[in-house]
Formats: structure tokens, sequence, C-alpha cells
């Protein structure tokens, strides 16, 4: 072969093996990217959750106490247990 024929050959060559590494290399770090943006976004999820939970619980335990506080609940108890209700 002529060199006039080799040189768009090798050359075209060098360009496909360059931009498949390029496009393997480029697919690798996307997917590790993509990973990472995954877990972080589960966890905060995750956190949120966990805190709205601890929120909902709070509030029912204040709701809880402040029932049992109440004097009408104790008169309530207070008069069933007179009566041998309970």
């Amino acid at each position: 072969m002529r060199i006039r024929t080799k040189l768009p050959v090798i050359l075209s060559a060098v360009i496909l093996v360059t931009g498949a590494v390029a496009i393997m290399f480029s697919q690798t770090v996307s997917k590790r990217m993509l990973k990472n943006q995954i877990y972080r976004h589960l966890e905060a999820m995750a956190h949120s959750r966990a805190h709205h939970v601890e929120t909902l619980l709070d509030a029912s335990r204040k709701k809880t106490e402040l029932m049992t506080s109440s004097f009408v609940l104790e008169d309530f108890l207070t008069a069933s247990k007179e009566k041998g209700e309970i």
C-alpha cells in the first residue's frame, strides 16, 4: 500500500479507538456520578422521613399528656372508680 492510502486508514483507526475510549470513560464516570446522586437523595429522604415520624410521635405524646392531665378525664376516672366501674 502506498503512504497516501495508509495515512487516512491509520488516522481513521486512531480516531475511532480514541473515540471509543472516551465514550467508555465518559459512561463509567456518568454511572458513578448518578449512583452517588441517588444514594445522597435516598439518604436525604430517609432523614426527612425520620424527622417527620419524630414530629408526629412528639405531637401525639403531647396530645396524650394533655389528655391525661385534663381535669375532665380525671373527674371521669375518679367518678368511675368510686362507682366501682373500674
